[in-house]
């Protein structure tokens, strides 16, 4: 198990500085919100938008994997995600800071789509429960 855990730990440490990333910036928009005096209905559907894109990366993901492959969606969608992260920085204009959340949630979907890819590629099919599992 500990040369299975020592194969995969970049791949480990990439997963949970990405959910780290996504707590850390969620916080940050519902405190920055907050002290601006924005509704707190607001807040929740600029919140939400993340999520919606969650689900909509889960179902476009593939394609855009399937197109370029796993290192150049990966790329593009971790510079995507940094741009949108410094455009809430740029601006204070809400309906874009909706847009943001929702193309942050779609690319954070298309690199957990690679990074499992590319764990359930390098596996053997008997070890496979054993490398997915530190990932919940």
């Amino acid at each position: 198990m500990g040369k299975i855990f020592s194969t995969f730990l970049p791949l480990y440490t990439t997963t949970l500085l990405m959910l780290l990333g996504s707590g850390l910036l969620t916080t940050y928009v519902s405190l920055r919100l907050a002290s601006e005096q924005v509704n707190g209905a607001l807040i929740g559907a600029i919140i939400a938008a993340n999520y919606i894109g969650l689900v909509i990366g889960g179902k476009v993901g593939h394609n855009l994997i399937a197109r370029v492959g796993h290192i150049r969606a990966y790329v593009a969608c971790a510079g995507i995600i940094t741009a949108s992260v410094v455009g809430h920085g740029l601006t204070d204009f809400i309906p874009l800071w909706v847009f943001l959340r929702l193309i942050i949630g779609l690319c954070m979907m298309c690199q957990y789509m690679v990074l499992e890819s590319w764990l359930n590629d390098q596996a053997e099919s008997s070890q496979r429960g054993m490398i997915v599992e530190p990932l919940y």
